[in-house]
This record gives structure tokens, sequence and C-alpha cells, in this order.
């Protein structure tokens, strides 16, 4: 290509030239450096593969259908679909290990986090809920089979309730709502602050197990 630049095309640019210089100086991989690259990017390519199946939500039967193998056949002889079993667990458990590091670490980076829940019953009728999880970008972190959704606020505040800062912070509001309960005068003092401020009284109570 060079040569035909240069004795049949005076007008093309000096740069046209350099390039096809540097194209036909590039080295050419060897068949070991072809395989090796080739088994590196199977595990990636595998992955993707799995991710894309779950995350369009492709029924796992489909797999099996010989029309869908016939196709993936037709476009790449050596390509081969995995089955419906080997997709729902060690697939499935590979692709979950990887999802459900990512969102750890994005966790641990974020300077700020607020967790998000609702709920719903399945087709079984059973009752769902799902916790998001958002940092500045929002994670989809957990969804669990709760089996009571009219004690599921309870419950999740217990939990909240166990980590040593919030739980520290619930015990200094215990003394402090204890305080004026035990002594009038100091809550009488803290009822006109409260009609001076908001033109209402609020009730200070002591939390109760439900």
């Amino acid at each position: 290509m060079q040569t035909h630049l240069n004795d049949n095309c005076p007008k093309a640019p000096n740069s046209a030239k350099t390039k096809s210089t540097k194209i036909l100086e590039l080295p050419v991989p060897s068949i070991n450096e072809i395989s090796s690259q080739s088994s590196a990017a199977k595990k990636p390519k595998k992955n993707l593969k799995t991710q894309a199946l779950f995350a369009a939500g492709i029924p796992f039967s489909s797999l099996e259908n010989n029309y869908i193998i016939q196709f993936f056949q037709r476009l790449r002889p050596a390509f081969k679909l995995p089955n419906r079993k080997k997709l729902a667990n060690e697939l499935f458990d590979d692709v979950f290990d990887e999802v459900k590091a990512k969102c750890n670490e994005q966790i641990l980076q974020a300077k700020s986090l607020t967790m998000v829940s609702d709920g719903w019953s399945n087709i079984n009728r059973e009752l769902v809920q799902n916790f998001v999880i958002c940092t500045p970008k929002p994670l989809f972190f957990d969804t669990i089979y709760s089996g009571c959704n009219s004690h599921i606020i309870n419950l999740l505040i217990g939990d909240i309730l166990k980590i040593d800062q919030i739980k520290t912070v619930m015990e200094n509001a215990k003394k402090l709502v204890n305080y004026f309960k035990v002594h009038i005068q100091a809550a009488a003092k803290l009822k006109r602050i409260q009609k001076d401020n908001y033109n209402k009284e609020i009730a200070l109570n002591l939390p109760v197990l439900t």
C-alpha cells in the first residue's frame, strides 16, 4: 500500500503514508498469543452472557429451545449456551457474588447512605420486601420474603437500633426524656419554649416494644 501511495497517489497526505507504514510494521501475534488472549477473555464473556440473560428476564427454558440453539450455532458454531440447571445454580451464584461485591464496594466508598424499602405480594401471595441503598448512585441491595407485612417496619427499626452508633443516640434520647419526666420545673420550662417556637406542646415519649 505504501508503494501504491508513493507512486500513484502523489497528492495523498503524508499522514496517510506514515500511518500505512506504521500499520505494516505492527507485529503479527503468534498462535500462542492468540490462544492465550482467547483463554483470558473466556471468563468475562461468560459473565457478560449470563448477566445479559438475567438482566433481560429471559426464561431459563428458552435456552433449551431448538430454534434458539440453532440460531446461536449459526452465528458461531463453537458457541455453547448453558443448560437451564447450570444457569440457575453455578452461573447464577457467580453473577450474584460479582454484583454483590460491586454493590458493597460502592456502599463503602459512598459519603452518604439512605435506605428505601417497598413491598408487594408475589404470584403466590407471599409478601416480598425490597431494599434499595441510595448513594450518589442508587443500588438495588436486597429483596426478602417478610412473611408479616404489618410488623415489617417494627422489625426493620429493631435491626437498625442494633447498630452501635444508633443505639448510643437512642440511649441518650431515653435519658433526656426521663430527665424531663422526673424534673417538673424543667419540663414546664420546656413546654413554654415549645409554645413560643411551635405554638404547641410536643409530648416526650419513651419507646416501647410492639
